[in-house]
Formats: C-alpha cells, sequence, structure tokens
C-alpha cells in the first residue's frame, strides 16, 4: 500500500471536484480505492484511461494508466530488499 500511495501522490495530479468517477472500482486495505475513469475530450478520437487513486483524509489523484503501470509493473517485480 505505501508503494501505491508513493507513486499515485508522486506521479498523479489531483481530481477536479466536478469529476465524477464511474467505472470499476477495487476497493483496498484502509479504505482506499483505486478506480478506473475513461475520458474522451471533445478533440479526440480515442479515449483515454485514467487512474484515480483515494485515500480517507486525501484529495484524489488521477494519472493516464498507461504512464503508471510502467512505474508500479516495475516495482511490483522487485524482490524485498529488507
Amino acid at each position: 500500500m505505501a508503494v501505491l500511495d508513493a507513486v499515485m501522490k508522486r506521479y498523479g495530479k489531483a481530481l477536479a471536484p466536478d469529476v465524477v468517477v464511474s467505472g470499476p472500482t477495487l476497493a483496498l486495505e484502509g479504505g482506499r480505492t483505486l478506480s478506473s475513469l475513461r475520458h474522451r475530450a471533445r478533440y479526440d478520437v480515442i479515449a483515454r484511461d485514467f487512474l484515480v487513486y483515494s485515500a480517507p483524509g486525501s484529495e484524489p489523484f488521477a494519472e493516464l494508466a498507461s504512464s503508471i503501470a510502467a512505474a508500479l509493473s516495475f516495482l511490483a517485480s522487485r524482490p524485498d530488499r529488507g
């Protein structure tokens, strides 16, 4: 959980309060959630997928899923260093 929290706070941006997250949501320990948000701007042809991380007592952070997936995959594949 600490790794996910650190990565999302480092790379993610604060989600605007008027954005409604209605995609699939994964409930995590401690009341945290990780959600998927698909957004297609008026001028875009292809929708973009974002990961939205929410923790109690802090604002939600969002980042483009393809950008954050590499960092999370790398950290998940590393052996525990103590």
